[in-house]
């Protein structure tokens, strides 16, 4: 609709002598008035990679690797709102007719249309409320695929009293979730903090943010969309250029700037002046971060890319903040807004991962990994894993991926936690 929208502009701009906003607005109101309704071409084969909206009479023929059929539930799918205004008399009718609900059986035929467009994952839905006065019953369909249950439709006067169960004895008896998906954060905070895992990563309790934290993904935000700039800028000139044309031109300093002032995150700083310290930090990063692009003009190939790997209990996953091209491989990077400082092991670790994850999910070689501390100036700090040092790390991820689920499944987090040696502030919530 946007790129409709913009073709509509230009196409106006081009035979219009009056470009003002108010006689585009007038001639989109001519045509509304006219009946005019728009046409808006699509070819869901063709187009990005983007979630498609459709009929299921418009997915005939089309085939997708995940489909969502949504809306499954009584008097929307199977809809009982019937397409024949005007039923045609049998006797003009030179088939033999079916029997039984025909409009049931092509809503039927719907549904099997719906399903069999998805090559590899099919996800069926339904909602209790869609905003009515009542909660919706499922749709029939998912009751005869076994997936539902059909509910009684009226009152059957029975009053029915189910005892509450006593609650068993803290700590037996509770199932928690297994689960299936790792992080670095995740692994770290378990080896750090048994405990602390449970609570922020298996009973999902929110905890406060932080100025640090609120300042650190500003500036991650800040600089991964300037550099999303270059590259869509890259793209075009490489997609348009001639052999020979000069090379991009670098974003100025003001768009960096101004990425940053959108970007601005405004949450848990503790007072005005503290907000105010950490902008003015902020800034002094923007021209430390910009000179070394001035400087050494950057190649990003991956920006905020995702990765997912197979390990022992499940999957483990991770974003590249960022990678670049150069002649012996990918430099990867990522961003520090603390005190520079040598890399510990926490810090080789999750750079390693990276590493592993280059290798192993995107292809790719890696010629280095770099930290870029940017508080006081810039200070690249780098370093280069081996063969060895990755077989460790994966060896070290599947152990506490494993001893996380072995944890979870027998509720033994304070078990774990009193072999840590620290202190423990979630001791309390256990007691």
């Amino acid at each position: 609709y946007l790129e409709a929208l913009h073709k509509k502009i230009q196409n106006f701009q081009a035979g219009s002598a009056d470009k003002h906003l108010k006689t585009f607005m007038d001639a989109l109101n001519f045509e509304l008035e006219a009946g005019e309704q728009g046409k808006l071409e699509f070819d869901p084969e063709t187009g990005p990679e983007a979630v498609r909206l459709m009929t299921a009479h418009g997915a005939k023929g089309l085939e997708f690797a995940t489909v969502f059929v949504v809306g499954l539930v009584d008097k929307r799918f199977p809809t009982i709102e019937r397409r024949e205004q005007i039923e045609i008399p049998e006797p003009l009718v030179r088939e033999v007719l079916p029997e039984g609900d025909i409009h049931l059986q092509e809503e039927r035929r719907l549904m099997y249309v719906a399903m069999t467009r998805a090559k590899e994952r099919l996800f069926l839905t339904r909602a209790f409320d869609y905003g009515g006065k009542t909660t919706k019953k499922p749709s029939r369909f998912l009751i005869e695929l076994g997936m539902a249950k059909e509910e009684e439709r009226a009152a059957t006067g029975r009053v029915n009293l189910t005892p509450l169960p006593s609650p068993p004895p803290q700590g037996e008896g509770i199932k928690l979730p297994i689960p299936k998906y790792f992080s670095f954060s995740q692994i770290s905070t378990f080896k750090k903090c048994p405990l602390e895992y449970k609570y922020r990563y298996v009973l999902k309790l929110p905890e406060p943010g932080s100025a640090n934290l609120s300042f650190g993904l500003t500036m991650h935000k800040t600089f991964e969309r300037y550099l999303k700039l270059l590259l869509q800028e890259t793209k075009q000139q490489d997609l348009f250029a001639k052999r020979g044309a000069d090379k991009v031109a670098l974003p100025d300093l003001k768009t960096l700037e101004k990425f940053y002032e959108e970007s601005w995150i405004d949450d848990w700083f503790e007072s005005k002046a503290q907000k105010e310290e950490y902008k003015k930090r902020g800034r002094a990063m923007l021209k430390y971060f910009y000179d070394e692009a001035a400087a050494r003009p950057p190649r990003p190939k991956y920006l905020e890319a995702s990765f997912r790997m197979r390990i022992a209990p499940g999957w483990f996953l991770g974003k590249i903040d960022r990678a670049d091209e150069g002649p012996a491989g990918l430099a990867i990077i990522d961003y520090k807004t603390g005190e520079s400082r040598g890399i510990g092991k926490v810090d080789r670790d999750q750079l390693l991962i990276y590493e592993w994850a280059a290798q192993e999910f995107f292809r790719e070689k890696v010629a280095d990994l770099q930290y870029w501390f940017l508080k006081d100036k810039l200070v690249v700090e780098s370093f280069l894993g081996k063969p060895k040092d990755l077989e460790k790390l994966k060896a070290e991820i599947n152990e506490s991926a494993s001893e996380i689920v072995e944890c979870v499944k027998a509720n033994g987090f304070s078990e774990a936690d009193r072999r840590v040696s620290h202190d423990c502030e979630y001791q309390n919530l256990e007691k």
